[in-house]
This record gives structure tokens, C-alpha cells and sequence, in this order.
């Protein structure tokens, strides 16, 4: 008996999942995340994997289909990034297509040093950009930017800031 249960609730959640997958409306979104400030080498900041957590969470609880591309590090150097996006229309593109995505989500966290701040302490972005863009004709769909970010935040925090700011954005994909 339990197991027919369980087996009817698995189909049931597996039914609901493709129905929200194959929504007429549903899009496939593929996430970029982007660090600039802390050098070239290492592993993804803690702080950037909860933004891009976030960010996939909004994706698809808008009904989406979502995808990631490789993180990478960005020199702030003027060439890769223009106030604060991404100035080369290619970056992500190619990682966006191999994932059949219709549309990339591109995401830009900068670390900075703060006054007072330790080493030992956990790294929050002080700005992020986020650019949503439709890769075929590739169109700039909408730009968010969230500066002043607190110097201490907990992963939830971050998560939530990545939701609010990524729903802005996927909300303006209707208006076009």
C-alpha cells in the first residue's frame, strides 16, 4: 500500500513538472555569474553561488526552463565590463546555445575591499548587474542594478536579493 503511494505521488509531481516545463509559455533561460575584484584564480565566492541559486530558483518558479553556463572571473578593466554589464554581447552566448536556451541571463558580482573588513570574513558583493538577453535576434530584454549591497550578508540574504532582482527582470520578458 505504501508503495503505490509513493509511486502515485512520484508520477503526480513528475506530470506537474513536465506540465510546467511544456507551459506554451515557458522559455529555456540559461544563468552566466561573473565575479570581478577578486583576482583570477579560485573557486566560485560563496556569496556568488547563493546569488546564482537565487537567480535559477526565480527562473523557474516563474515557470521557466532553467540552465547554467561555467562561472567566470572578470578583470574590471573597462574592455569586458561598460557600467557594470557585460560590454561583449558574445560572453555566455556559446555555453547559452549548447544548453538550448532561447534567452541568457547574465549576472555580475563585485567584490570590492571594504574598510574594517577581515580576510577570514565572507565576501558580499558591494554591486550587481543583471542583464537579461534574448540570443536570437540578441536583444537586450531588460538591465537590473543593485548597488550599496551590505558588507556582512548570510547566503538566505543573498538568495533573496538574487530572487527580487531576477523576478524584476523575467517580468519585463512579457513586454516584449
Amino acid at each position: 500500500m505504501l508503495k503505490s503511494k509513493i509511486a502515485a505521488c512520484a508520477a503526480l509531481l513528475s506530470l506537474v513538472w513536465m506540465g510546467r516545463a511544456a507551459d506554451a509559455n515557458a522559455a529555456t533561460i540559461c544563468v552566466y555569474i561573473a565575479e570581478t575584484g577578486l583576482g583570477e584564480d579560485g573557486p566560485l565566492a560563496e556569496a556568488s553561488s547563493a546569488w546564482e541559486g537565487g537567480v535559477m530558483d526565480a527562473v523557474f518558479d516563474a515557470g521557466h526552463i532553467v540552465c547554467n553556463a561555467p562561472a567566470s572571473r572578470l578583470p574590471d578593466d573597462g574592455k569586458i565590463l561598460k557600467d557594470g554589464f557585460v560590454a561583449d554581447p558574445a560572453l555566455g552566448v556559446e555555453a547559452a546555445w549548447e544548453g538550448g536556451a532561447e534567452y541568457l541571463l547574465r549576472v555580475v558580482l563585485f567584490y570590492e575591499a571594504r574598510d574594517g573588513a577581515s580576510r577570514a570574513a565572507r565576501l558580499s558583493p558591494s554591486r550587481v548587474t543583471i542583464e537579461l538577453r534574448r540570443l536570437e535576434p540578441g536583444e537586450i530584454i531588460a538591465r537590473e542594478s543593485k548597488i550599496g549591497m551590505a558588507a556582512t550578508s548570510t547566503g538566505a540574504e543573498d538568495a533573496r536579493s538574487a530572487k527580487a532582482l531576477a523576478r524584476a527582470v523575467i517580468a519585463r520578458m512579457k513586454d516584449r
